[in-house]
């Protein structure tokens, strides 16, 4: 049996409008509504910048460290993480975010999708 056709949709890394969310710089690469709600972010921060904790009531997020390195703060736990190394978190996990000395660059997945007008951000 063939499956029925679903469609398809493409995005472009770094070519999305950026959006700044404090010392966060963010890119929306790929993003779908309804039933199976996501989004994708690239995510760049300047050499040793820093984010403050935040967490997320509803949304799951996925993050891949593309480029540089950082320290991340999860739940008051530190952890040095470089290109290569990612993590989940669960709604509710607080997080922040210190940039290594180039800086760093991370993709970002949602799950539901993260509205960037009304995002699901909480201090």
């Amino acid at each position: 049996m063939k499956p029925k056709p679903a469609s398809a949709r493409f995005g472009r890394w770094g070519a999305g409008v950026s959006r700044p969310i404090g010392t966060l710089l963010v890119d929306s690469v790929a993003a779908e509504t309804g039933r199976r709600s996501f989004s994708i972010f690239r995510i760049t921060m300047k050499p040793r910048a820093s984010h403050p904790a935040i967490w997320h009531a509803r949304t799951s997020e996925f993050f891949l460290v593309t480029r540089g390195a950082l320290l991340a703060v999860i739940n008051g736990r530190p952890r040095r993480m470089r290109k290569g190394d990612g993590a989940h978190l669960a709604p509710g996990a607080v997080h922040e975010f210190r940039a290594g000395p180039s800086g760093c660059e991370v993709m970002s997945v949602f799950v539901p999708a993260l509205n960037l007008r009304k995002p699901d951000i909480r201090r």
